[in-house]
């Protein structure tokens, strides 16, 4: 129950367990659960934007089940029982979500304990039928037990990055690609949820502030996926499924071993060209705990605490494929460690491929992950989403479903206008064939005339 929440002193509920753990502060850590209730409803206000009770953007925060009670309703009724938030502007990305005033009304049913360390993997863009048959028997091989597997993924991963390698650029598409929501749906919308889920751990958003996932590209480059391949191979542990895990940013090595440097390549340049470690010649990077584990690529599940994701305004995320082999676990900072600690042999030394750092602290902002080699994770998504107030996200997301429709029915128009061009020329060609056939008919008859009046003329002569 919360007295502080969007709808007042209710209990919150919702269709879609991102949109719960919105409102559900967990502690960091991998296992989550959601309580799964029977609700009855009643009597449902959808509260409207700038209409009372609502404010200007559709929430209620001083509401309580006494107020509710004595709103005027449709008909001669007096009074709501709960309250219904349909998702923004009908879309399906972040869920309905209600507020019931009285307790006695919803039973609990189930307790759903899950896991939120890794978020799952997606097929990738338009590879070579051989390719894809490679990662298929890659992910047989992981399901298999022996101490045999190990060797046998290493050998298949190697096989998969030499493949990559032959086929290069001809074969495999390279760069950025638009995913389009109409065409890709699923995909869509798990990657919206992703972002939710990342946005909602930790700190979350501040009440009535919404984000919107404008665009979604799709990371394309065969090379660092060979690269990638590569470094899978040499883990201790090759046999642990990658992650899709979110970049929280990167720290290299400063020369002389001074510290770690922070790495200010942009996302995009990241997605064009991958990750990098080199030494740098710049003053360590002070202040920021994102480097407790030394020069390394940090990840996560949820939004870095101290960034600027959660604010107003457009903003962008990679969500990238890690290999982290079996990292070793930490609860809190490392001590002892040197600033120009090699992270990557201390761990190597120990028998672990990465480090795994899960804070005690209820308000961190969730798990994270660190590598130490800028061939241990590629990125595959880069999101493009607005932080709005949530009235205007409906807006912003009409707006976009607005332009899906009007590209849609663009290229529909589009696709007529070829046709209609391509059936012309068509005609054309029949026209020109049919032309030159009478064409050439008339030739022939003329010169068959031309021959039957020699011959009349030279039978005259004799």
């Amino acid at each position: 129950i919360s007295k502080s929440g969007p709808y007042g002193n209710a209990i919150h509920l919702a269709s879609r367990a991102s949109r719960a753990n919105a409102h559900c502060k967990a502690g960091p850590g991998r296992l989550r659960s959601l309580l799964v209730c029977d609700v009855a409803l009643g009597r449902v206000l959808v509260p409207v934007p700038k209409q009372p009770p609502a404010g200007d953007d559709g929430t209620m925060p001083n509401m309580d089940l006494a107020q509710l009670r004595q709103l005027p309703s449709d008909g001669e009724a007096v009074g709501y029982d709960s309250v219904f938030v349909p998702s923004t502007a009908g879309s399906r990305l972040v869920g309905d979500e209600y507020a019931i005033y009285d307790p006695r009304v919803a039973l609990p049913r189930y307790i759903v304990d899950f896991s939120v360390s890794g978020m799952g993997s997606e097929k990738r863009f338009q590879e070579p039928k051989d390719i894809e048959k490679l990662r298929a028997e890659l992910a047989d091989l992981r399901l298999q037990t022996g101490s045999w597997v190990a060797d046998s993924i290493r050998k298949k991963y190697l096989e998969l990055g030499a493949a990559i390698r032959s086929k290069g650029l001809d074969e495999i598409p390279s760069g950025l690609w638009p995913v389009e929501r109409r065409e890709e749906p699923e995909l869509w919308d798990r990657c919206q949820d992703r972002l939710g889920q990342a946005l909602a751990d930790g700190i979350g958003l501040q009440p009535g502030l919404e984000a919107v996932m404008t665009r979604l590209e799709r990371v394309e480059q065969p090379m660092l996926s060979a690269g990638f391949c590569d470094r899978a191979a040499a883990l201790l542990f090759p046999e642990e499924s990658p992650r899709m895990l979110f970049f929280l940013g990167g720290w290299r090595p400063s020369i002389g071993g001074k510290g770690p440097v922070l790495i200010k390549t942009s996302l995009a340049e990241i997605a064009a060209d991958g990750f990098t470690l080199e030494e740098s010649e710049e003053l360590p990077s002070k202040g920021s705990r994102k480097s407790l584990f030394g020069a390394g690529l940090y990840f996560g599940t949820a939004a870095a605490s101290g960034g600027q994701e959660r604010e107003l305004g457009s903003h962008q995320m990679l969500l990238c494929e890690v290999a982290l082999g079996k990292p070793q676990q930490f609860a809190a900072p490392a001590k002892g460690m040197a600033a120009g600690e090699n992270w990557e042999e201390t761990l190597k030394m120990a028998g672990y491929d990465s480090v795994h750092y899960r804070p005690k602290s209820t308000s961190a902002s969730g798990e994270e992950w660190v590598v130490y080699s800028k061939f241990q994770a590629i990125p595959a998504f880069l999101i493009s989403y607005d932080v709005q107030p949530r009235a205007v996200a409906a807006r912003l997301l009409q707006e976009m479903m607005n332009l899906e429709e009007r590209k849609r029915q663009l290229d529909s128009q589009i696709a007529g206008m070829l046709e209609e061009l391509e059936t012309t020329r068509r005609n054309a060609e029949e026209t020109r064939l049919q032309l030159d056939e009478q064409l050439a008919r008339q030739l022939m008859d003329e010169e068959q005339h031309w021959q039957k009046a020699e011959k009349e003329s030279q039978a005259r002569r004799e």
